[in-house]
């Protein structure tokens, strides 16, 4: 036997929660996350417009001279938008969304594996 005893780590104290308790803090992250998504989905909505040609601008370099995109549907360039303004509103809150999971995961972690 070795001279020197390895100790198991001494467990932290962590919150317990029930099973509801649980349910209901994740219902609040992810209602904040999608409060967020959707104030940043507005915002984004009222400049659809200069992100999409934001976005076309390389495309247009490669198409021939006096061509534009065309539009196949006539609800084709409302969803655009809309498309566009989510994943834009999606990539704009993805910094309050991440920090939303994180709060939520963290307090289940101990001090070694939250590092």
């Amino acid at each position: 036997m070795s001279a020197r005893r390895e100790r198991a780590p001494a467990p932290e104290d962590l919150p317990r929660m029930t099973l509801l308790e649980h349910l209901e803090e994740l219902r609040r992250r992810i209602l904040r996350a999608l409060l967020a998504v959707a104030a940043a989905f507005a915002l984004c909505f009222a400049f659809a417009g200069e992100i999409f040609d934001f976005l076309a601008r390389p495309i247009y370099r490669y198409l021939p001279a006096g061509t534009k995109l065309a539009y196949l549907g006539i609800t084709d360039p409302f969803l655009l938008y809309m498309k566009v303004a989510l994943l834009a509103g999606v990539f704009l809150a993805a910094p309050v969304v991440l920090l939303e999971v994180w709060r939520f995961v963290a307090p289940g972690l101990y001090q070694r594996e939250r590092r």
